[in-house]
This record gives structure tokens, C-alpha cells and sequence, in this order.
């Protein structure tokens, strides 16, 4: 994943530098972009939605100050 942001970093150059020329062909690259970084977001969202188990879910939430005890054990 870390090879994908690189690689959408230098297409960003690449836009930046065809929008200072008004390169109409900048927008193309910008679209590209954009579905890549939509798709990273999403795939992570996912992945932390994976790693959410009953324990560190209640530690989160505890972080959070969300819950202070259990109400199950209490």
C-alpha cells in the first residue's frame, strides 16, 4: 500500500506541473487520483474494521473515555 502512495505522490507532481502549463490533460490525472485515493481510504477503513475484536474494542472505548467500567462484571 505504501508503494501506491508513493506513486500517487509523484503523479500529484506530475498534475501540479501540467496545471502551471494549463494542460488540459491535468484533470485526467487528478480523476486517476482521486479513485486512488478513495480506494486506499476504503481498504483501510476496512482493515481497521478486521482488527476491531471484543477486548481491544473495550480498550478503545475505555480510551475514549467512552466506558469507565463494565457493566457486565459490575
Amino acid at each position: 500500500m505504501e508503494e501506491i502512495k508513493e506513486l500517487l505522490e509523484e503523479i500529484k507532481e506530475v498534475r501540479d506541473d501540467l496545471v502551471h502549463t494549463n494542460n488540459p490533460h491535468f484533470q485526467s490525472l487528478q480523476n486517476i487520483i482521486l479513485k486512488w485515493e478513495t480506494k486506499l481510504a476504503t481498504k483501510e477503513i476496512e482493515d481497521d474494521r478486521k482488527e476491531i475484536t471484543i477486548d481491544n474494542a473495550r480498550t478503545r472505548l475505555e480510551q475514549m473515555s467512552v466506558i469507565t467500567h463494565d457493566p457486565i462484571s459490575d
